[in-house]
């Protein structure tokens, strides 16, 4: 009896036991199956890490490729722009860097003046005159210096100043027909002129109503009648562009001393333009006479049109 109940308490023990063991075997699978849910998840984080770093690194590689586009495009840009510079120079900056051979060149404008007093004889007076030349189609021409003169015509000898001699009625033949004067008496009223509108004691020292006509005899002119007065316009036909907006007085183009006036900067015409002289008279002159002006410089041998390589 005795040995039963113990046996039975064994068995107890034992059943015990093996619910206990049970028990934790369930516990040992739900830490078991904990885990694997924990290693699962964190498997998934790894992977959703893995996949964003991935990810971002294809951005990087993209964001460095549209860098190095860019960087590119930036490089060719600056090279065009630079190109563009150095095509837009201009090649060249003034009159001397325009190649072709350079020829000395005269083009003289020749202006016919009749005296006032011939308008009725079919002849149209008019003081405001003007005469014209075409440049040479080989190239521009550039004008360094100018010179102004007058050349007297007429034919009629007592047209001009003291034409006979004093006391006498013979006709003095060397007049100053054919010969060039100046264009205006400015220089030789300075260098002769005396004691201003006073009496003279004689030719060393004129009055000026001497030099211009002689008291003594109705017949004969003073020694600057011959000379006229005019004033000068300029301008280029073809473009309109003017040297001179006004009228300039005359002896400003005769120059000093019967030099030539040098120009302060050459003066350019293209080929094919024209040269464009308006003369006013300021004195009417007593004969046929021609305003001459001439004007010096030198013809670039290359047919291309200044403007379209410096500009005006």
């Amino acid at each position: 009896m005795a040995d039963n109940q113990r046996d039975l308490s064994k068995k107890t023990s034992l059943d015990q036991s093996i619910e206990r063991i049970g028990e934790m075997e369930d516990q040992l699978n739900e830490m078991l199956d904990a885990i694997q849910r924990q290693n699962h998840n964190q498997s998934q984080l790894q992977n959703s890490l893995l996949l964003l770093q991935q990810h971002m690194s294809t951005i990087k590689s993209q964001v460095d490729l549209d860098k190095q586009k860019n960087d590119s495009l930036l490089s060719t840009m600056s090279k065009i722009l630079e190109d563009l510079k150095k095509t837009a120079k201009p090649k060249y900056v003034s009159i001397d860097d325009i190649p072709g051979i350079r020829i000395p060149r005269w083009y003289d404008v020749n202006i016919d003046v009749l005296p006032q007093q011939e308008e009725g004889a079919g002849f149209n007076y008019n003081d405001r005159l003007e005469g014209t030349i075409g440049i040479n189609p080989d190239g521009p021409f550039v004008v360094t210096q100018m010179t102004c003169l007058w050349q007297p015509l007429g034919l009629i000898n007592d047209q001009y100043a003291n034409p006979y001699i004093i006391n006498n009625t013979n006709i003095i033949e060397n007049v100053a027909i054919g010969r060039y004067l100046p264009i205006s008496a400015f220089c030789l009223v300075v260098n002769s002129l005396g004691i201003t509108n006073s009496v003279s004691t004689g030719y060393n020292t004129p009055s000026l109503a001497q030099l211009s006509n002689n008291l003594g005899n109705i017949y004969e002119k003073g020694p600057i009648s011959d000379i006229p007065e005019f004033d000068f316009e300029i301008k280029i036909t073809g473009n309109g562009r003017l040297w001179n907006d006004t009228p300039s007085f005359g002896h400003a183009f005769y120059g000093d001393a019967g030099q030539p006036l040098y120009l302060g900067i050459g003066g350019i015409f293209e080929k094919n333009d024209r040269i464009t002289v308006i003369a006013t008279q300021q004195k009417d002159v007593n004969y046929y006479g021609r305003l001459k002006i001439s004007f010096h410089g030198y013809q670039i041998l290359n047919p291309i049109v200044v403007s379209d390589y410096i500009g005006y």
